[in-house]
């Protein structure tokens, strides 16, 4: 009768965990959102989240889960953040780079940190956070960095409102709207004329740079006098018409000789405005009359304009020359030569200038371009509700569970390698899983009867016993015989596959459960951490600390939080995997462990062995991933340019790190799998500890014993990462909690076009 209530009490405590896991009022930490944002520890944005959440919109997953990503907002200093969600699945990679070229990004970034009053304040408050010890190097890393991320928003914000083909038109009227002076019309010019032909707006640049040089016709010379005009009616001459809207055309008088009817000069009536150097200016006269037999032929006139000023060497940042950020605002020379290609139908900058730039630029910066560009755009993580953070929860939840449910199998051939590594000494891991597959199931009831017709039943196969203690392997031994020596059938075995499907999945449902309390938990409050943390240290943070030090200082306490809850759980799973018939469920499992060795015995010593596993194997995955990122990147820098490579890299790094930390922490597993598969011991007698089981193994078996099964927990872990990876962004992505959702980002375009007026 106490095991039903004992199964019922569990079940009641279950529900009310995961209650209270659904329901928890996490509420994240509220500040004044600041000008400049912190560099984001997230991995790059070209990231598999921009796929996995395709995927969820194409099955239709996503409706179900919860509302799309707020729009884009201004805070208080009028800096627009858009959610990083959407923009990062318009940003085509090459087929956006196609249209705006790095060159032209990385250039108008440098226009928008020199002349915008929102990326210059941006600008000078990065400096400000740079540490008052940082070298020369140091300080160089920092800024390159700062100016890569705000050049990948720039190519953000290019994504989500200019990428079509009159994309380049559109931001040239808001540019030329926001920035009127000359020096800033100029640029602009120069800036455009680093487009392709074919996305250049030729006549609104044109006309801009009308504005700019706004020169007049200095003078019309007579190439050609040509012949047959007749002085007593000359012919009209036609000048084309300057390129500024508001400029004026000139005015321009033949002058024929009287004896031969050549044109002997022009006489300039007005000079006109709003022309360019960089369109030829033309001028056409009418042919002469037909008068009789005189030869006639037409006359070729020129214009020229004012020379153009010298334009050497590139032009001075707001900045000091000694600033590290000064070569990354410096532009151009305002008179760069800007012209017309008569062939390609387009304006072009002049090669010597742009060249002379360029090799100016800093390193990492790629060829052509004027700067280096980050994979991630200025941004910053939004503040979250108590939902956002239960779907984070739920998340880590079913992630956890299924990851570990999955690959029971292996986890069973590793702990029972680990509690008897005596029996398996020798054996392979599949040898191993193979003699687990094979094992007869313990039979469910087993009759022994005595002379008296008294009869004695163990539900779990392993035997009676007295109150002494004494071994019942003799009752266990005589299963299928009487008191008698009279022979009991033994129970029939199921078939083979349905025999080792139950033998390798034994405690699936312990391991299902533990993990899935334990992952909602570890998963929620390490999200949670993450930022209060981040905000607390403040953005100067990035800058001292590596970009996994905060995820690993919350993930820490989110695994303590996990690991107490998940230790019986954890206690369980080892006692029914290496005692078959301990229990038929994780329910009775967790009432007879806290009935036989009391409710306490799941956290002394076992809770100090699982940290002593966890914790390194938390900090070793975090940074082994982050280790192993950088080296392939650096290797193959072309990966991150595409989702489905990316994705493949971020597999890779989760399986690699997974076997790392796996194979650091596995001692401690070791031991915590034999202090569970330890009954309580007698009155009187004191417990093993820790250091006692080590002492033993190594007496015993040696140093290897403590790597016993490391192979399969190598695997195990390794594939684990991948999986739980893989379903924890599916499903945040599913759920509109995925990284890009909760993370805005620095949208300098969009701030623009709100202004009304010039910088």
């Amino acid at each position: 009768a106490g095991g039903p209530r004992r199964i019922q009490m569990s079940s009641a405590v279950a529900a009310l965990m995961c209650a209270a896991l659904a329901t928890g009022k996490l509420q994240s930490a509220s500040a004044r959102p600041r000008a400049r944002a912190r560099p984001s520890v997230q991995p790059p944005l070209t990231r598999r989240t921009a796929l996995l959440s395709s995927f969820a919109a194409a099955v239709g997953s996503g409706a179900a889960f919860g509302p799309f990503p707020s729009p884009a907002h201004a805070d208080e200093d009028d800096f627009v953040w858009t959610p990083v969600e959407g923009s990062v699945r318009r940003l085509s990679g090459e087929t956006q780079r196609r249209r705006f070229p790095l060159r032209f990004t990385t250039y108008l970034s440098r226009f928008l940190l020199e002349y915008d009053k929102r990326s210059r304040a941006w600008w000078d408050e990065g400096g400000r956070e740079i540490p008052l010890y940082f070298d020369e190097r140091a300080i160089e890393r920092v800024r390159l960095s700062q100016y890569g991320e705000f050049t990948r928003s720039v190519e953000y914000g290019l994504a989500t409102a200019y990428d079509d083909d009159s994309g380049a038109g559109r931001l040239l009227d808001v540019l030329s709207r926001n920035f009127r002076s000359l020096a800033q019309t100029r640029q602009l010019s120069i800036l455009f004329a680093l487009l392709p032909a074919e996305d250049q707006p030729v006549e609104q640049l044109g006309r801009l740079l009308g504005r700019a040089d706004n020169v007049s016709v200095r003078m019309v010379r007579v190439k050609e006098p040509g012949s047959g005009y007749d002085p007593l009616e000359p012919p009209i001459v036609t000048l084309s018409p300057p390129l500024a809207t508001n400029g004026t055309c000139a005015l321009a008088r033949a002058i024929v000789d009287e004896a031969n009817g050549t044109i002997v000069g022009i006489a300039l009536e007005d000079a006109g405005s709003g022309y360019s150097q960089a369109l030829r200016v033309t001028a056409s006269i009418e042919p002469p009359p037909r008068n009789g037999s005189a030869p006639r032929r037409p006359a070729v006139l020129e214009v020229e304009l004012p020379a153009r000023e010298s334009a050497l060497g590139a032009r001075q940042s707001y900045l000091p020359v000694v600033s590290k950020a000064s070569a990354l605002t410096r532009l151009l020379p305002d008179r760069t030569p800007v012209t017309y290609d008569e062939e390609a139908r387009c304006f072009r900058v002049g090669k010597a200038a742009a060249a002379a730039l360029a090799d100016e630029s800093p390193p990492g910066a790629p060829p052509g371009a004027f700067g280096p560009v980050s994979r991630v755009p200025v941004q910053r993580s939004v503040a979250l509700e108590a939902t956002q953070y239960a779907k984070l929860s739920l998340a880590g939840a079913v992630c956890a569970a299924v990851g570990h449910a999955a690959l029971v199998p292996l986890e069973v051939v590793k702990t029972r390698l680990q509690a008897d590594s005596a029996r398996y000494k020798g054996l392979g891991f599949f040898e191993a899983a193979a003699d687990i597959a094979r094992e007869p199931l313990p039979s469910t009831t087993i009759a022994i009867h005595t002379d008296d017709g008294a009869s004695a039943a163990y539900a779990d196969g392993t035997g009676g016993g007295d109150e002494d203690g004494a071994d019942d392997a003799g009752v266990a031994g005589a299963a299928g015989e009487h008191a008698h020596g009279e022979a009991v059938p033994a129970e029939p075995q199921p078939p083979a596959l349905q025999l080792a499907c139950t033998n390798l999945f034994r405690a699936v449902d312990a391991s299902a459960l533990g993990h899935f309390l334990s992952g909602g938990l570890s998963f929620g409050l390490t999200e949670y951490l993450r930022r209060t943390f981040a905000l607390a240290l403040g953005p100067e943070s990035s800058l001292i600390y590596p970009p996994w030090a905060v995820v690993s200082s919350a993930s820490v306490i989110g695994i303590i939080v996990g690991t107490s809850v998940i230790a019986p759980f954890e206690a369980t799973r080892v006692r029914m995997v290496t005692q078959p018939g301990f229990a038929s469920n994780v329910f009775d499992g967790l009432a007879r462990i806290a009935e036989e060795d009391g409710i306490a015995s799941s956290w002394d010593p076992k809770f100090r062995t699982l940290l002593l596993k966890d914790i390194p194997y938390a900090m070793l995955k975090f940074t082994a991933f982050d280790a192993v990122c950088k080296i392939v990147y650096s290797v193959f820098p072309s990966l991150a340019e595409s989702l489905q490579t990316s994705l493949l890299v971020s597999l890779a790094s989760g399986f690699a790190s997974g076997v790392a930390a796996a194979a650091f922490s596995h001692p401690a597993d070791t031991i915590f799998t034999q202090l569970s598969a330890q009954a309580k011991p007698a009155d009187g007698e004191r417990a093993p500890g820790l250091l006692d089981v080590a002492r033993e193994l190594v007496d015993t078996l040696g140093v290897r014993a403590l790597y016993a099964g490391v192979g399969a927990r190598c695997v195990f872990s390794g594939l684990l990462l991948s999986l739980e990876f893989l379903i924890y962004d599916y499903l945040r992505a599913a759920m509109h909690v995925g990284t890009e959702d909760l993370e805005v980002y620095l949208d300098v375009l969009a701030g623009l076009s709100r202004q009304s007026g010039g910088t």
